[in-house]
């Protein structure tokens, strides 16, 4: 039988089921020093390099549910992953620019989020500047953490919104962040805000899910 009619079935960077996120976090500025990091519906994420792709670099063992959802930040070298568990894991890589032989992953912190049993995150991303990291959690809403000089993340602001999300972003400067959102009760109307960050150091906003800006409707 001619092989090109069969259907391929092959694993990717170790994986055997299903992969939730792929993110690549450069190491320097030769981008065959990047690392190509990967999740799927176990536990683990996986860190490739990008010149060796043929066998995995290292695991981040710390989770104990699945992993869905994974962000990086160039800028200070760190690797966040959050699913079904209720807090992030925030890893930082630690070794040589220009040795990614000897490269390590060391988990550094666990940012624990205050939500209800059975709530999933489904999607994270941080600035940047890597000291603002935007959590969405499903049929929550968002969760806004920024980081402080002593390196300790803090609950800054939230948007309650019951609606589905699908989409999460920063803008460049990372004072302002975007959401995409649909409502079934409207018909599945897809609506796209943008929401400015303007709180001072020392207070937390809670956001309605009407107090950013429309930016267009569908």
């Amino acid at each position: 039988e001619d092989s090109s009619s069969e259907a391929h079935h092959c694993t990717i960077i170790g994986h055997i089921s299903m992969v939730t996120d792929l993110q690549v976090l450069p190491i320097g500025e030769n981008p065959n020093n990047s690392l190509i990091v990967t999740c799927d519906r176990d536990e683990k994420v996986r860190l490739t390099r990008a010149d060796f792709p043929e066998r995995i670099h290292s695991f981040a063992l710390g989770h104990t549910e699945f992993v869905g959802s994974l962000t990086v930040c160039a800028a200070t070298r760190s690797i966040y992953s959050a699913g079904g568990d209720k807090f992030i894991a925030e890893w930082s890589l630690e070794g040589p620019s220009n040795e990614p032989s000897q490269l390590n992953l060391r988990l550094k912190s666990k940012i624990q989020l205050n939500t209800v049993d059975g709530a999933v995150v489904q999607e994270i991303k941080i600035n940047e500047k890597g000291d603002r990291l935007l959590v969405h959690v499903d049929q929550v809403g968002l969760f806004l953490y920024t980081k402080s000089s002593s390196d300790d993340w803090t609950l800054k602001a939230e948007v309650s919104i019951q609606t589905g999300i699908t989409a999460i972003d920063f803008d460049k400067s990372g004072e302002s962040f975007y959401y995409a959102s649909w409502s079934p009760s409207e018909g599945f109307k897809i609506t796209f805000m943008e929401t400015s960050l303007s709180f001072s150091e020392d207070s937390f906003d809670k956001f309605s899910a009407e107090s950013g800006q429309e930016m267009i409707s569908l």
